[in-house]
């Protein structure tokens, strides 16, 4: 017995290193373009199956899952994406190896949470973009819905992490915009001085730096010096010398949040497609999220990679994990498993799971189908001075394939597409060669 205690223990710090070296290797790759598959790339979610499919999902196999998850970019977790990730009452249930659940603290009105939280999908569907009828009965709420929601209902406060601020047209169009392009960015513009020169909302702002591209940044530059909000810039290449913070964030009184691929940006609501999820009125996880935003809130002011870590210790420990997930129940009383989970781990608080893992785990398991959308797929490091091969999730999907597991990837093969489709054609041709799985790829 000792013995065999002895030998977990020396597997379970063989992964541990293993997966350490991999994040350092990681953290040497610059990461400013957005990849596929839930975890190398910017927006990236296993979206809802087709009424069909859930039908045929339930009555083949119970283990079928639905993951939803936002991440990041180019082989490398610095991208800083936080997710939400819940699981179905008939998933497989996937832990991470962390700390014991015992140690985990403990909120008071967690049961009161378990009754009230509500979870739901917002998206944003490009202009001119129509779906045949059978698909287009019931839509999701929009993000810009979402954030009306939030932003005008606020009392007390806002916290918001923002990747870029551009959402008004003139920024990118010239002064000369024509506002109907642009018109829903100019309404939440409106709507955050209303919130916080009218009615006294206490907003704090974190946005990454530096701006990549015309306008990104100017819009929260705006509203910090018309006094609307409390605002500042994470740099993670001045601190880390790669990397950048890519979370789309807004939490309302610690309360209700929108969490999702959206950036705060007048083009993330009219001509893109996006995704997220709208929680109300569940303040332990709310607070949970809170947490997170804090980290950047504080490594914004940190000057080198060991001031931030000295900070992290510091920092109190994440609410919820995979090992201990926020158990909420829908009104049909099924169960759903909630929590949390961020990168890079550099940033994360302790007993914070960690995005890698979850997304692997949550491929591991899946025995039907995984429905995946992203905007690019590459399971590589790019920004490196020789591209170099980045495994896990594309290995992870490779297995599903011969499983027997059917999947399906819509991408856009934005950037470097040459590349992004040979790592897609090459998926696909594995599936024509396995009897049990498939692949099929929209792009």
């Amino acid at each position: 017995m000792e013995k065999e205690r002895s030998n977990d223990q020396k597997h379970q710090n063989k992964q541990t290193k293993n997966s350490e070296e991999l994040s350092e290797s990681k953290n040497n790759s610059q990461v400013s373009t957005s990849f596929a598959f839930q975890q190398q790339f910017r927006r990236n979610s296993i979206q809802n199956q087709t009424n069909s499919e859930r039908r045929e999902g339930s009555a083949t196999d119970s283990s079928s899952f639905l993951l939803f998850a936002q991440i990041i970019v180019c082989g490398t977790l610095f991208g800083i994406a936080t997710i939400l990730l819940w699981q179905l009452p008939f998933s497989t249930r996937f832990r991470n190896r962390l700390e014991p659940v015992a140690s985990m603290p403990v909120q008071q009105d967690e049961l009161e949470c378990s009754r009230t939280c509500r979870i739901q999908l917002v998206e944003s569907i490009a202009q001119n973009l129509t779906f045949p009828v059978e698909y287009s009965q019931q839509p999701a709420l929009s993000t810009f819905s979402a954030w009306n929601i939030l932003i005008n209902s606020a009392k007390n406060s806002l916290l918001i992490a923002a990747y870029k601020s551009s959402l008004r047209g003139k920024h990118v169009l010239g002064e000369q915009a024509l506002n109907n392009i642009s018109f829903q960015g100019e309404k939440m513009f409106e709507a955050l001085i209303s919130a916080g020169l009218d009615r006294g909302i206490q907003i704090k702002m974190v946005e990454n730096a530096v701006a990549k591209d015309k306008g990104d940044n100017e819009d929260g530059n705006s509203l910090a010096k018309r006094g609307v909000l409390n605002r500042r810039v994470l740099n993670l290449q001045k601190i880390f010398n790669t990397g950048v913070m890519h979370s789309k964030v807004i939490v309302a009184d610690n309360k209700h949040f929108y969490l999702g691929s959206a950036n705060l940006d007048w083009r993330s609501l009219t001509h893109k497609m996006e995704m997220g999820v709208l929680v109300q009125d569940c303040p332990c996880l709310s607070r949970d999220l809170a947490r997170i935003f804090e980290i950047y809130w504080q490594a914004s002011e940190k000057k080198c990679a060991k001031e931030v870590q000295k900070m992290i210790q510091q920092m109190p420990p994440a609410f919820y994990n995979s090992q201990k997930p926020l158990a909420i129940f829908d009104g049909e009383n099924n169960k759903l498993d909630v929590y949390l989970s961020a990168s890079p781990r550099s940033l994360n608080s302790p007993r914070r799971s960690w995005d890698l893992n979850d997304i692997v785990e949550a491929i591991k398991n899946a025995k039907t189908f995984i429905l995946i959308h992203v905007m690019d797929y590459f399971p590589m490091f790019l920004y490196t001075q020789k591209g170099k091969y980045w495994p896990p999730i594309d290995n992870a999907i490779r297995e599903a394939i011969l499983r027997g597991v059917k999947i399906k990837i819509i991408s856009t093969a934005l950037h470097f597409p040459n590349k992004g489709l040979g790592f897609l054609k090459s998926l696909e041709v594995l599936g024509e060669r396995h009897s049990g799985g498939s692949v099929s790829v929209v792009s």
